[in-house]
């Protein structure tokens, strides 16, 4: 994940850190959509348990091989730990908004 994207705030002390020069890269949103369709399971944090243990969740995201290596974006990870179901990702999702057995729904 490059500086100064998902989890990075700009203010002074960031002055400088961000690395979003991407030349003649055109960045990719998610990687779902590029045929040759692939899914892989990541393993979330969840820190609701009643003994206030660390637990997690699995949930899917989409990838891509590139160079080698099993690839995916910043949003797609970001779906996947909010909860956002989309279709052939493996997983356990919420149901709907009113789903209160699953994390970061209105109703959880």
């Amino acid at each position: 994940m490059p500086n100064g994207s998902l989890g990075h705030r700009w203010g002074e002390s960031g002055a400088g850190k961000w690395n979003l020069e991407l030349g003649d890269t055109d960045p990719l949103l998610t990687a779902s959509g590029g045929g040759g369709e692939a899914a892989a399971e990541v393993e979330l944090p969840r820190f609701d348990t009643p003994d206030g243990r660390a637990a997690s969740l699995r949930r899917g995201v989409p990838v891509r091989r590139i160079g080698g290596k099993t690839v995916t974006t910043v949003f797609d990870l970001l779906l996947a730990q909010y909860g956002v179901a989309r279709d052939g990702l493996p997983g356990t999702w919420p149901t709907g908004y009113e789903d209160a057995s699953q994390p970061y729904t209105p109703a959880w």
